[in-house]
């Protein structure tokens, strides 16, 4: 269904990749500077579907971010596309390629309304 939705948008057959990061170093320095960047942040991953290969595993997990800047709170989100493999007995993620990343705002203040 992505690569229709990405056909029907003039994108290709496949969605592009925003960002690639390899190995665990640099999937902890893109977090560090996201944490650098945004130091009051939410972060939730969901829809997470592995595949299992003979040579490790392959995933794919949407994302949602929200984070507050001056101006407000933006909220974000995109794919995950993942390849795992088997590091000392436990599965670790080997590349993290972010695709179709979005961000909405800043959004206005919620208030509550008188009308409950």
């Amino acid at each position: 269904m992505a690569d229709r939705l990405d056909r029907r948008r003039g994108v290709g057959d496949r969605p592009r990749p925003d960002h690639v990061h390899t190995g665990i170093d640099a999937i902890c320095a893109a977090v560090q500077q996201q944490w650098q960047a945004f130091p009051l942040m939410q972060h939730g991953t969901v829809n997470h579907v592995v595949d299992l290969g003979p040579d490790g595993a392959t995933g794919r997990s949407d994302m949602i971010v929200h984070v507050q800047i001056e101006a407000g709170w933006i909220t974000g989100g995109g794919t995950y596309v993942d390849r795992y493999r088997v590091e000392g007995g436990k599965w670790r993620i080997a590349r993290r390629t972010v695709v179709r990343p979005f961000d909405l705002g800043p959004l206005p203040e919620w208030a509550p309304s008188d009308d409950r």
